[in-house]
């Protein structure tokens, strides 16, 4: 009897661009925030685009299930969508709380986008002097284990705050916040000093926590809290409005987060056009003992603790005609980005970083209205990173100056300036890109690619498989249309077989 043994285990390998990565979904929620200072937060939108050139329907309700605007709206490739969402906090945005709003269940608030087909879904927020973008994660965002990060203020002020908003997806979910600094004051009609919060949301239910930079335990006593929840929730971090420079200016700096279960190792910062002071990575860890390592260098620059953290310097970064630089962890762990628009101290934002993985896919197709936010237009650019020699294009035609990643070889980076409407991204390689524009005095940033979907792969049979036996291989894991997989056996030792014998 011919037989098949396998000796070792069962690898799955994915081909790169059929995967899902998350900000390319057909779902996406987006939690709502909070502005210290009302002033602050002026129209916001949200901009969706899709790369089907077929018609999409897009419907976008709130956390209740109401629809929101005009929906349902129809996008296509080349016909991006500009929602307006509304401006100010006061005003009932879903995307923004009021002060009397804050350490409560909210049941109308965030807002939940479904689409027929894998959309993009960037949030964008503006006033007079602040600017973001916030990406939603897709499915990729919802979890139930994350760690907090924002920046770490250094001097009270009295625009600056730090700003976390989770919304519930599927279930309800008991959610409990922990291993802040019990000295923080959560902000609101009422302050809430709790040294752990808890509370539980239905399906759609928001809620909003401040803290605002008027004691020194909230400068940056809340980065590194876990957030825990039963069911899954999504998150959103950051600061409305914080700065980790020396100086007077701030502006707006947030992003969603990812469920500890989708981080990485391995991530690329590519440096900003910002006040050194500025230009900043940050490592928040979840796992004991998590060594940090800058540019290869086998000397950990820190050796982190569960919820501990530590902010790069400036210096870090290497490299010409831009900098980039390789933060490597032994433990999955959160990295951001500090980084600014302008030599402006006023325009610092936040980039939570993807982790360098097979899940990366070759194009975004397609960045809407990358230089702008409703009808004020900034200085629009992109950050890419990708394989080393790939062709890296925007809307047809190639790229040029790229730089080589120090102590990652294999990888290289680019800083694009001066990009103007609907572009296109494209590489011959696996790709993460972010978009950012600035001002004189108001910046904005986000990672459109790069967060992949986790799998995993069941080999339910036994060592040994004769011809004609059935051999269940089970696959766990998200994918759009379907995806390829590419199965990996490793060695096959065919026994007892004819010459005639052939693997199918």
């Amino acid at each position: 009897m011919s037989r098949i043994q396998f000796f070792t285990s069962l690898i799955l390998a994915c081909t790169w661009a059929s995967l899902a990565h998350g900000q390319l979904d057909t779902i996406h929620w987006i939690p709502p925030l909070h502005s210290r200072d009302a002033q602050q937060i002026n129209d916001h939108y949200l901009y969706i685009s899709t790369p089907s050139i077929a018609p999409v329907e897009v419907v976008i309700r709130d956390g209740s299930g109401a629809i929101f605007g005009d929906s349902p709206y129809s996008v296509w490739n080349g016909n991006p969508l500009e929602v307006y969402i509304a401006d100010g906090q006061t005003s009932g945005s879903k995307l923004m709380v009021a002060q009397s709003e804050l350490n409560m269940t909210l049941s109308n608030r965030g807002l939940v986008i479904s689409a027929s087909e894998p959309i993009f879904c960037n949030a964008r927020y503006r006033s007079f002097y602040q600017a973001e973008a916030l990406t939603g994660k897709g499915t990729s965002a919802r979890g139930k284990t994350f760690r907090y990060g924002a920046m770490p203020n250094w001097t009270q002020q009295n625009l600056r705050s730090f700003v976390l908003g989770i919304m519930a997806t599927d279930n309800s979910a008991q959610v409990q916040i922990s291993g802040y600094d019990p000295n923080v004051i959560f902000a609101g009609l009422s302050a809430v000093n709790d040294d752990v919060l808890s509370f539980l949301l239905s399906p759609g239910e928001s809620r909003v926590y401040s803290g605002y930079a008027n004691s020194n335990s909230n400068l940056a006593g809340m980065i590194g809290a876990l957030i825990q929840s039963s069911g899954d929730i999504v998150v959103n971090v950051g600061n409305w409005c914080g700065s980790v420079g020396t100086g007077s200016g701030q502006d707006i700096g947030v992003d969603q987060i990812i469920p500890i279960g989708f981080l990485g190792t391995d991530h690329i910062l590519v440096e900003g056009i910002g006040d050194p002071t500025q230009e900043r990575g940050l490592v928040v860890a979840h796992y004991p003992n998590t060594e940090v390592r800058l540019n290869g260098s086998i000397t950990p620059a820190a050796v982190l603790q569960p919820g501990e953290w530590y902010m790069t310097n400036n210096s870090d970064y290497t490299g010409t005609p831009h900098a980039n630089m390789f933060i490597q962890v032994s433990e999955p762990a959160y990295v951001y980005q500090f980084l600014a628009g302008s030599s402006s101290q006023s325009t610092p934002g936040l980039n939570f970083i993807p982790p360098i993985s097979c899940g990366m896919p070759f194009e975004v197709n397609e960045i809407p209205s990358v230089q702008s936010i409703g009808s004020t237009n900034y200085s629009g650019g992109i950050f890419a990173i990708t394989e080393e020699g790939a062709n890296l294009t925007i809307d047809g035609a190639s790229q040029f100056g790229a730089v080589a990643v120090d102590g990652y070889p294999g990888w290289e980076t680019y800083r694009i300036l001066n990009l103007t409407g609907d572009i296109t991204v494209e590489s011959t390689g696996p790709l993460a890109v972010g978009l950012f524009g600035s001002s004189a005095d108001a910046g904005f940033s986000g990672y459109y690619s790069g967060f992949s979907l986790n799998t995993s792969a069941n080999f339910t049979a036994s060592s040994e498989v004769c011809w004609g036996d059935d051999a269940i291989l089970e696959f766990n894991g998200d994918t759009i249309d379907g995806g390829t997989l590419i199965w990996d056996f490793g060695t096959l030792d065919v026994e007892e077989m004819g010459d005639d014998a052939f693997l199918a």
